[in-house]
């Protein structure tokens, strides 16, 4: 088996569909991984589970789980489908966001981090590290890469700066190839 690079526990947070994919790509490699799901009580039940340090949960279970999630210590995150927080305002986005400030260790697996608009990556960014885009918050990171019109130049015309944008992306990411 191989060896995992922390100790602790790890949380998965994934599509519904993708969650038994993730199981068996665990066990694989040696590795104990349980999904939380079911009733309330199981999905409590799931995460006390001290034999399985993977523990994989639907997007949709964070907010509502939020108390026993921050309780819990983990000592990763790892967010697949990660445009699942691409929206910053959402309910989803603002609980993983609160969640992953207590978790040293961070990441996020997708094949479209910018899925309608250069804006999305803030709130993914900000899940791996407030400093990975060099903004303190979201307005200044908006304004210095769209560009404004349209009624009181409030409506987003385009967008600039992108090649600083993705040498940022860059810095913290790499590609994998279906291939590899």
């Amino acid at each position: 088996a191989r060896q995992r690079r922390h100790a602790g526990d790890v949380l998965i947070l994934a599509p519904k569909s993708v969650m038994p994919a993730w199981c068996r790509e665990l066990e694989k490699f040696g590795e104990h991984a349980i999904r939380v799901e079911g009733t309330r009580e199981q999905r409590r039940e799931a995460l006390k589970n001290r034999t399985a340090p993977w523990k994989i949960l639907n997007y949709e279970y964070v907010a509502p789980f939020a108390e026993e999630l921050n309780r819990h210590g983990w000592n990763e995150i790892i967010c697949d489908e990660s445009t699942r927080i691409k929206s910053r305002t959402t309910g989803v986005t603002r609980a993983v966001l609160a969640l992953a400030s207590h978790v040293p260790n961070r990441q996020i697996l997708t094949g479209t981090p910018v899925a309608n608009n250069p804006l999305d990556v803030w709130p993914q960014m900000l899940f791996l590290s407030p400093t990975v885009l060099g903004f303190s918050n979201y307005t200044s990171f908006k304004y210095h890469h769209a560009t404004f019109g349209g009624w009181n130049a409030k409506e987003i015309r385009g967008y600039k700066n992108l090649d600083e944008l993705q040498t940022k992306i860059e810095r913290c990411s790499f590609r994998a190839l279906k291939a590899e």
